[in-house]
């Protein structure tokens, strides 16, 4: 069903049921109504990837409910008033992690068609394929917490998209400049593996362009057969490195997979410097959890990540947290449960930030996409550490990024001094 029959039919059930009932300042261009938003209430569905199993297994670390989180934030926001007057509609959908663009469609088409969300908010890394399931084919606002798309991604959705997160053209030019500062590259022969993807093939030609246009070159590029969340052929990948004499490794694998080529490597005495990035999520404290077995062959990695160690908690984050506390909410200690801890910020701060463009939108004539997005481009992204903020031209927020190293003895991404870093895009 398209999109515009599905608004055709969302208007004639509103006006079967109540007349009047879209009062003034909710109508769009031509007196059409927003999907997902009546009088009385605005819908938002939120979409996260299920890592419960994977969290009691102990490969992925503890972050909460991050559903939940939102959903209470909601609530607390509806008790207040709302947002522009009305009622916040909060629906969930999850999927099963690991997944795939094919696994995730069925939240896409729930969220869109059959919740009829004004917003599709996402948490867990879903893939790009899934943004634009929400953004360009379904013409919804889609807001990411984490998730890399490329730059096209974005001009796809044509404003819809926002995302937390660099886009992967921006991550992969300063993934090389950081590395090159760091002095990895100086007379390095560099290779990059990645899934035999067409994505995938893209971000590896980003990436050699940055390579080349700072004066290095890659010596080989190898694609591993991969389907869905798992890949083949490490060992002849890891074989194929050592053979070709490459000293340093771009890794575009995604986190689970990418294991098992360090493993291949270890196995046959390869000890490349490994280059890994927010790309697929690899310099997560969560998925971290996936190299327990080769910790010893990691050592040494270099990451580069936005996430940008704080020491203390910080007042918005805190505030955040004594809110989700007050609602019943469980008590996180932010240095033994920081994921948990940073989560319910995440959500809270994403929250405050939708009502105050919703706000805005309101007042500037009414709450249209449109109208939403140029108020939603005005507002900064802090979380902690991490600064982000958006523009006409530019819908993935964090500038801020810094430089890591893998470490075993506290098995961990251990920042490296002076080696923060920002780029406003």
């Amino acid at each position: 069903m398209t999109r515009r029959i599905r608004r055709l039919l969302g208007v004639l059930s509103v006006l079967a049921i109540s007349t009047g009932a879209l009062g003034t300042g909710t109508s769009g261009a031509g007196g059409e109504p927003p999907v997902g938003v009546t009088e009385d209430t605005i819908n938002i569905a939120y979409v996260s990837g299920d890592t419960s199993a994977l969290q009691e297994a102990g490969l992925v670390a503890f972050t909460g409910d991050g559903a939940e989180q939102f959903e209470t934030f909601a609530e607390i926001t509806n008790e207040a008033g709302g947002a522009a007057g009305r009622q916040l509609n909060i629906t969930r959908h999850q999927y099963t992690v690991p997944s795939t663009a094919t696994a995730e469609r069925p939240v896409c088409v729930a969220a869109t068609e059959d919740d009829q969300a004004f917003i599709v908010v996402f948490q867990g890394g879903q893939t790009e394929e899934t943004l634009l399931c929400v953004a360009d084919e379904h013409e919804t606002l889609a807001i990411a917490i984490a998730a890399t798309a490329r730059a096209s991604a974005y001009k796809t959705a044509q404003g819809r998209l926002f995302t937390n997160d660099m886009n992967a053209d921006r991550l992969m030019k300063n993934w090389v400049k950081a590395a090159k500062k760091q002095g990895l590259l100086k007379g390095a022969t560099i290779g990059i593996v990645r899934p035999d993807f067409a994505l995938h093939e893209e971000v590896a030609q980003t990436l050699t362009k940055q390579l080349e246009k700072n004066g290095f070159e890659v010596a080989d590029e190898v694609a591993l057969p991969c389907e869905g969340t798992s890949c083949e052929q490490a060992d002849v990948g890891a074989q194929r490195l050592q053979d070709g004499g490459i000293d340093t490794v771009f890794s575009l694998l995604p986190a689970i997979p990418y294991p098992s080529l360090v493993g291949a490597a270890g196995t046959i005495g390869y000890e490349p410097q490994w280059l890994s990035s927010d790309f697929e999520f690899q310099v997560y404290s969560t998925t971290l959890q996936f190299f327990q077995d080769v910790q010893d062959i990691y050592e040494g990695a270099i990451g580069v990540g936005t996430t940008v160690p704080v020491e203390e908690p910080d007042a918005p984050r805190l505030e955040c947290n004594e809110q989700w506390m007050g609602a019943g909410g469980e008590a996180y200690d932010f240095a033994d449960q920081y994921d948990a801890w940073s989560n319910v910020g995440t959500n809270c701060n994403l929250l405050r930030r939708i009502v105050t463009a919703i706000d805005a939108a309101e007042e500037a004539g009414g709450l249209t996409q449109k109208n939403f997005i140029k108020e939603f481009e005005k507002l900064p992204v802090v979380e902690g550490n991490r600064r982000g903020s958006f523009t006409k031209k530019k819908h993935d927020a964090y500038n801020t990024y810094q430089v890591f190293e893998f470490k075993t003895d506290c098995f961990c991404w251990d920042p490296i001094e002076d080696a923060v870093a920002v780029d406003k895009g």
